[in-house]
């Protein structure tokens, strides 16, 4: 069952994404589809996580995380 949605979108966006659908010889609507369901795919195995915190998940080391932990602990306790 297919059901009809209706999106709010910055104008240059939707052109872009318009043109992009038409150079991959599909539509707007299956390239959200498409879209969707590896998102709603990948939050189920990994569970949710932010495209920030995606993009930055160990770019820290243990050992900088371990030390500005003991530094938080000097300062406020």
């Amino acid at each position: 069952m297919e059901t009809q949605v209706t999106l709010k979108l910055k104008e240059k966006l939707l052109r872009e994404a318009e043109d992009l659908a038409r150079s991959k010889g599909t539509s707007l609507s299956k390239m959200m589809e498409d879209y969707l369901h590896l998102v709603v795919t990948i939050s189920k195995k990994e569970g949710y996580r932010s495209p920030i915190l995606s993009e930055i998940t160990g770019v820290l080391h243990l050992d900088v995380l371990t030390n500005y932990k003991k530094h938080l602990v000097e300062k406020y306790l």
